[in-house]
């Protein structure tokens, strides 16, 4: 399993609804993330859709995008930092 955690400002005040989700995301194996589909149903990501008063921090969106564009090595080199 992957190690990673959510202490730290950026997580500070930051429900357990919206880890759960970031957490969901975060599956080592892809066959356990959900799909998009299934993420766009997770009911942390609903209910903020519907309250218009998004929680999740911008950067740390463009932080899981930059992420997301590594290949395999960097992600294995920075999962090692």
């Amino acid at each position: 399993s992957g190690d990673y955690s959510f202490s730290g400002p950026r997580w500070t005040g930051k429900s357990s609804a919206a880890k759960d989700f970031v957490k969901s995301l975060l599956q080592v194996d892809p066959n356990k993330r959900p799909t998009p589909a299934g993420a766009m149903k997770h009911p942390w990501l609903v209910a903020e859709t519907n309250s218009g008063d998004p929680e999740i921090d911008i950067a740390l969106l463009k932080g899981m995008r930059d992420f997301s564009r590594l290949n395999h090595i960097k992600r294995a080199a920075l999962g090692v930092i």
